[in-house]
């Protein structure tokens, strides 16, 4: 196969996953689960990475009809390592 050729299926290829990975539909909910916003809040309070990187993962899953942009602000926060931050928007949860 000439080496243009195996260039252009690498792009395909890689076009293909990336968006398959798009074309997931998330499940609707009328809001974020509290349950997991308090497990957010106490890995936070204990700067438990790992548990703060699964919760948001599964708060992410979902579509919110309302508090979606809490999670994307969650998600930034939880980014640039502001925990008190999301302590104090969590503390009245």
């Amino acid at each position: 196969m000439p080496p243009f050729i195996k260039i252009v299926d690498k792009v395909i290829n890689n076009l293909e996953k990336f968006f398959s990975k798009r074309a997931t539909v998330k499940t609707r909910a009328r809001e974020p689960d509290p349950v997991l916003l308090r497990e957010l809040a106490d890995a936070c309070k204990h700067f438990k990475s790992v548990i703060m990187e699964k919760t948001l993962e599964k708060l992410e899953e979902f579509e919110y009809e309302s508090g979606g942009d809490l999670v994307e602000w969650l998600r930034e926060q939880a980014d640039t390592l502001e925990y008190d931050a999301i302590n104090e928007r969590l503390a009245n949860i």
